[in-house]
């Protein structure tokens, strides 16, 4: 029987302003800023819930929550040893339909 990690966290998404070239108003994810957030908390707990219960989960575009996961896991490859974690991947959306057709 596996056992159940001490403390799994939803972190927080950390976000800055799109270039001036994009013609995007939505904020890119700051993926630099997510990894230090990540390795602060990576001392202190068991695994992370990704795109998780921490509201914004529900309001990212589905491109924002495929840039926040590959930031956690490219993060985690950095360093396997020190930071990979076991990690629960939120499928959040309003509407059923878009994430069975993404």
């Amino acid at each position: 029987q596996p056992q159940i990690p001490r403390l799994w966290v939803p972190p927080i998404t950390h976000y800055k302003s799109p270039p001036a070239s994009s013609s995007s108003s939505l904020p890119d994810i700051d993926t630099e800023r997510q990894a230090l957030h990540f390795d602060f908390l990576s001392g202190f707990l068991g695994g992370f819930l990704i795109n998780g219960s921490t509201s914004d989960g529900w309001t990212l575009t589905m491109s924002q929550q495929q840039t926040v996961l590959k930031s956690a896991l490219d993060f985690m490859h950095s360093n396997k040893q020190r930071y990979f974690k076991p990690m629960i991947i939120g499928a959040l959306a309003h509407d059923y339909n878009v994430k069975i057709l993404s």
